[in-house]
């Protein structure tokens, strides 16, 4: 159980961005006095059609190692996406 200096702490340490469109929000909680994990989830589409999906990295010896492993994991939950500014094709009028 999490007390309540536990739980506020957690919650102040907290990142949220958007990624692609979709809501992200990351939460770094200590794996041991030397070490990070990141919790986070993810928030994508809208009203009825909107899902959620969760993530949690592996420990890190740096807080910016474990969040940058999270963002990698949400890119890859998004999938690969095309910028179409750098296709191939040319659309001339």
């Amino acid at each position: 159980m999490i007390d309540e200096s536990e739980s506020t702490r957690l919650s102040d340490d907290v990142k949220e961005m958007t990624i692609a469109g979709c809501r992200v929000r990351l939460a770094y909680c200590r794996a041991s006095q030397e070490q990070w994990i990141v919790k986070g989830t993810l928030q994508c589409g809208l009203e009825d059609q909107q899902g959620e999906r969760s993530i949690v990295t592996e420990a890190y010896p740096s807080r910016e190692e474990a969040e940058q492993h999270a963002v990698e994991q949400v890119t890859t939950l998004l999938g690969q996406h095309t910028d179409r500014s750098h296709s191939r094709v040319r659309n001339w009028s």
